[in-house]
């Protein structure tokens, strides 16, 4: 699986004295594309003021794929088909600390759409989901102007993640 980007505090325009021993965690996230292909779902914290790509964390000996295929349930209400790698993304957040490695996809939805069911910190957040076009989503994802320390990595995470997908 190919890397798409690697993120440090630094890049996000953090300075923190480095960290002995990040935590690990892996998740998975995906572009993906309504069933007509013109539209792809964006998670919009309206508390936080950023919007991100669907996905999360995966549970113990669960496959990135079939994590892809729980998370999207849940967030977007979606059954997936037409699933395709596009690589991984590696965060190293201080702050937390934490390794963050998402497997990231493109997924097509597959059949009718059911409400989203968001975990308690997604509410918290006031997560909503959103369906814009891909250049609307980049453009969200780029004037994005949040103080929150996940949603500036996390954005500039999801941003190279569509840029790939869009390859």
């Amino acid at each position: 699986m190919k890397l798409i980007i690697e993120l440090r505090d630094k890049d996000i325009g953090i300075n923190l004295p480095p960290v002995g021993e990040f935590n690990e965690r892996l998740a998975t996230r995906a572009v993906v594309f309504s069933a007509s292909g013109d539209k792809v779902a964006l998670l919009h914290s309206h508390k936080l003021g950023y919007h991100i790509l669907p996905g999360g964390g995966l549970e113990k000996d669960e496959s990135p794929v079939d994590g892809l295929r729980r998370e999207l349930l849940e967030e977007v209400g979606a059954n997936v088909s037409s699933i395709k790698e596009i690589g991984y993304t590696l965060q190293w957040q201080g702050q937390i600390p934490r390794e963050h490695k998402n497997y990231c996809y493109t997924a097509v939805v597959d059949g009718e759409l059911s409400d989203a069911e968001f975990a308690d910190d997604e509410i918290a957040e006031g997560y909503e989901l959103l369906w814009v076009s891909l250049i609307e989503a980049v453009h969200l994802l780029e004037t994005d102007a949040t103080d929150d320390y996940k949603g500036k990595s996390n954005v500039r995470r999801d941003l190279a993640i569509l840029n790939e997908a869009v390859k």
